[in-house]
């Protein structure tokens, strides 16, 4: 029979302070956790624990090693209830790594952020698998791997048509990295209509974003200014300067 210590503990591995578990888990190797604790409740203490990297509280490559090893092995199981927990997990690790300027390691674990919040059979997936998005493209764009990038761009396009609502100015953002992407890769007829699309999203949008319409006449002005279309690019970011953002 387990000691009742052992019983206590098993039961509230999922209450354990993040920091504490980040403890055991350098002690323990994450197959021992596993095979001691229930898939959904690491999952829990997994997050916890992801989310001190997400808050620069926490450094430790040792320990984030062994986090992403613990989220890695956990994600093969066929439990879908664990989900979004562990898309969590990735995330804050990639933001961690994306800050340490290890891009295409963030673009990995983003990914795999992506992947396992719409593989998780959650009613909110679609919704919150958008900020994967949003991390895993710009650390395609750092990486240099325009490609790819534009790839994920469009699945990211994709997907907020489903989620968003027309009125909103969400579609913009991704329009103007559309735009960059093609740029970089030379492809300057279709680079100008994304800006045309993003500048759209504002023009027709319900409720107003000063601050990014701003910012979106501004870089269709550069990007004319680059193509040495000087008197279009002047219109552009005058029509920018003139936009009062809070």
């Amino acid at each position: 029979m387990p000691e009742e210590e052992d019983v206590e503990e098993l039961e509230n591995i999922e209450d354990m302070m993040p920091e504490d578990f980040l403890d055991l888990l350098s002690a323990t190797p994450p197959t021992e956790l596993i095979a001691k604790y229930p898939r959904p409740e690491l999952a829990v203490a997994a997050e916890g624990a992801a989310e001190l990297f997400y808050s620069d509280e926490e450094t430790d490559k040792k320990k984030f090693a062994r986090l992403l090893d613990l989220t890695n092995r956990l994600c093969k199981s066929k439990e879908k209830a664990n989900g979004l927990n562990l898309a969590n997990s990735y995330y804050c690790l990639a933001s961690f790594v994306y800050r340490a300027k290890e891009y295409e390691e963030a673009a990995d674990l983003a990914l795999k952020a992506v992947t396992t919040r719409l593989n998780s059979g959650s009613e909110i997936a679609e919704s919150s698998a958008l900020h994967d998005y949003f991390l895993l493209v710009n650390a395609l764009c750092w990486a240099k791997q325009f490609e790819e990038a534009h790839k994920q761009a469009s699945a990211w396009l994709t997907l907020a048509d489903k989620v968003h609502t027309q009125g909103d100015t969400y579609k913009a953002e991704i329009h103007l990295l559309l735009a960059r992407i093609y740029e970089e890769l030379s492809k300057i007829a279709e680079a100008e209509q994304e800006f045309t699309k993003a500048l759209e999203v504002h023009d027709k949008a319900k409720s107003k974003n000063p601050g990014e319409a701003k910012n979106a006449y501004h870089a269709f002005g550069e990007f004319l200014k680059r193509r040495g279309r000087d008197g279009e690019a002047e219109e552009f970011l005058t029509k920018a300067k003139a936009i009062k953002a809070k």
